[in-house]
Formats: structure tokens, C-alpha cells, sequence
């Protein structure tokens, strides 16, 4: 499996590069600091799985993750990042990732996101699921409400 990291913290890749690069199917780890460096190496490299974060200079997660998907519809998308909150998690999901996970994930955690990915799946971390349903729950409340 080839990934591709986009995440302007040069730390922060250089750790997250070491702990995949002990997962046996990991083959190829590939970093990009912006989305506008990540678009441009798209066209030489074409990774299994593209490991994005949102708040970046240049060019964030969002709008690199909505012209990345145009280009290459194929290609899956991991949100991993510190932000959970509403905003961030339905312009992804609708942006069309496949996964939402936050940084501080485990190890564990990131194995199993990236199998399940590869193997077609979508991966979302127990918080962004818990975002999810609060607020399906809520526009069910809000809709009852106006119901009645």
C-alpha cells in the first residue's frame, strides 16, 4: 500500500512516516506540507491512501481534498486531524472522504482504518461518529418539533 500524508507539521509526518512504516502492508509513504504540493505531486505519484489534514497554508484539506477527488474520483481520502467539530466533519464527509480520524488515534486504531479503507470500507473514529449522531438526533428533534 502506498499513502501520501499532507499535513504542514513536518513532526508530526516525520512520527506519523515512522509508525506506518512499521505496518508490513505499508510499502510506499509519500508527504506533502500544503494542499497545493499534494496536487502537484498527484499527477507522478498515486497513493492508495491520502492521509489529509484540514487547517493548512497555502491550501487547506477541504478545498485540496474537493479538487483532488474531481481529478481523481478513485482516490481515498482519511481526514486526520485535531478538529472534530460539526463544520469540519459534514465538509469532509460531503466532500467524500472515506475516513475522519483525529491525531491522537492509537497505533492500533490506525491499522485498522487504513485495511478497512484499502479493502473499500470507510473508517470513522468513535468521536466523529458521536458528532455524527448528535446531530442526526438533533435535525430529528428539529423536525419533530416543526411536525407538530
Amino acid at each position: 500500500m502506498d499513502l501520501m500524508i499532507v499535513d504542514d507539521h513536518k513532526i508530526f509526518r516525520d512520527g506519523l512516516k515512522l509508525l506506518l512504516s512499521h505496518f508490513p502492508f505499508v510499502k510506499n509513504i509519500y508527504e506533502a506540507s500544503d494542499g497545493r504540493e499534494f496536487l502537484d505531486q498527484l499527477g507522478e505519484v498515486k497513493p492508495d491512501i491520502v492521509l489529509m489534514d484540514i487547517n493548512m497554508p497555502v491550501m487547506g484539506g477541504i478545498e485540496t481534498t474537493i479538487e483532488a477527488l474531481e481529478r481523481y474520483p478513485d482516490l481515498s481520502i482519511i481526514v486526520l486531524t485535531t478538529f472534530h467539530n460539526d463544520d469540519y466533519v459534514e465538509q469532509m464527509m460531503l466532500a467524500g472522504v472515506e475516513g475522519y480520524m483525529l491525531k491522537r488515534s492509537t497505533p492500533e486504531e490506525f491499522e485498522k482504518a487504513l485495511l478497512k479503507v484499502q479493502a473499500g470500507g470507510n473508517y470513522f473514529s468513535d468521536e466523529i461518529v458521536q458528532v455524527v449522531m448528535t446531530n442526526l438526533n438533533r435535525m430529528r428533534t428539529e423536525k419533530e418539533q416543526h411536525a407538530n
